[in-house]
Formats: C-alpha cells, structure tokens, sequence
C-alpha cells in the first residue's frame, strides 16, 4: 500500500499536464474549486481543488452531482498530506494512456453522493451498532465503496473522530465549505479505493519494466519503497518503453 500511495502522490500532482476543461458551475453558483480555495475555515486545500481543474472529468461528475436533491459531500485532502513528485517520475507517468482515468477516479473516490455535514455524519455513525457503514463514491462500482466509521482520533482534545477509510476529519476540519448542494469536509489523507490501489500497481509495474530495460532485473525492486527508484528513470527511458511499439496497458496485461 506505502508504495502504491507514494506512486499515486506523483500522478495526483502532476495533474497539471493533463488538458483541462472549463467546467461551469450552474449560473450564479461558484464552482467547486472556487468555494474550497475561498473557504476562510482552511487555507490548506489549494492542490486539490486545483486538481479539480485539471481534471474536467471528475469536476463535472461532482458538479452534475451537486445539483441534485441529495447535493454532494467532498473530503478534501490537506496540502501537507500530500507529497511532492520527482520530475522523473512525472514524465513517465504523462505517457501513461491511463493517466487522465487513475487521476479521475482518485478524485471521485473523494466524493460521496448527499449532503452531509458533520453532524449528519456523526449521527448516522452513532446510531449504528458497529459505529460504520460502506458508502458508495462517485467513482462507482463495488471495488470503489469507502467505510465511514467513528474511531478514537488521532489528535489530543478529542476521544473520537469520524474516518474515510484510514483519512480523519480534521478537527478543525469539518463543514469547512457548506453551499447549495455542497458540503466540503478537510481531511488528513488522501482516500486510496482498491480501485485505484489496482490502477496504481500497473503504474508501479509499468515503471519497473523501465528499470529493467535500463537495469536488468532485480530482485529487492518491490522494497525500494523510497525515490532511489524514482531517481533513476527518466523521461528517456520511458521514451525506449514506448518506442519500441509496446502499448503500456497490452504490455502489462500479457
């Protein structure tokens, strides 16, 4: 799991080179982006919401859900919960036909269909007997559902805290935005579905073919869960994979 977040942090945050799209909020409403870079309760969720940018298609799948009855509920990961990306692994990643499909996904798995503020979701924890329920995301299908639980929190000042799989609700981190439609809630982690877990080890064995090519094969390649990895590919080495007519999806699956 280490090494699939850390390789998913590198895709998430190079989001700005996939080509966005203006996606429009319903006239006279400020988009999702907007709402959470204006929230005056957190100054911290500025590489997600510009990520929403970059990515149209996830945008437009919460703003279509924001304007239905039930709204939508969104769990933002901090700025410092995620990490910065070498440029190595960056330029891999951008050849990738799978690139704008991961950083989709991954979005939509922070989103939930309804409304739900803290105290709607701390209710509905509470009354249940095992304190959790699976709630589906707007990403879809079983393998993307998250587990919304109360657990003893990870910070002083509070007995419990409200989880979205392994990520708390902040403290200070919830109904940070609440709009038509919309409720924003901090979180300290990004939400990684098995879904997406899936998408990422093709990332993950796609860049250790690379290091093949270039390396030979080694054995300790899946304990190298730091950048020494990272550090040794570059944007011409991911050239020698795709030149060679292998399709990156095909190559894998074989």
């Amino acid at each position: 799991m280490a090494f699939a977040a850390v390789f998913f942090f590198a895709m998430f945050l190079a989001a700005s080179w996939l080509v966005a799209q203006p996606v429009m909020a319903q006239q006279g409403q400020q988009s999702i982006p907007d709402l959470i870079e204006g929230s005056t309760a957190r100054t911290d969720l500025g590489v997600f919401a510009e990520s929403l940018r970059s990515v149209p298609d996830a945008l437009q799948a919460m703003e279509s859900q924001r304007q239905k009855p039930e709204g939508v509920t969104i769990f933002a990961p901090t700025d410092d919960s995620l990490v910065a990306a070498p440029e190595s692994v960056t330029q891999c990643l951008r050849q990738s036909p799978r690139a704008n499909e991961i950083a989709t996904a991954f979005l939509l798995s922070h989103a939930i269909p309804g409304s739900l503020p803290m105290d709607a979701l701390t209710t509905k924890v509470s009354q249940l007997p095992n304190g959790k329920f699976m709630q589906p995301t707007l990403a879809g299908g079983d393998s993307s559902l998250v587990v919304i639980r109360q657990a003893a929190s990870r910070y002083p000042g509070a007995n419990t805290g409200i989880f979205v799989d392994d990520a708390q609700i902040l403290p200070d981190g919830s109904n940070v935005v609440t709009a038509s439609g919309l409720v924003v809630h901090a979180i300290d982690g990004p939400i990684l579905t098995p879904h997406v877990v899936q998408m990422l080890d093709v990332m993950k064995r796609m860049l250790n073919m690379v290091w093949e090519l270039e390396e030979g094969p080694d054995p300790q390649l899946d304990d190298l869960i730091d950048w020494q990895l990272a550090d040794a590919l570059n944007s011409h080495q991911c050239d020698v994979l795709c030149e060679e007519g292998r399709d990156l999806d095909d190559a894998l699956e074989a």
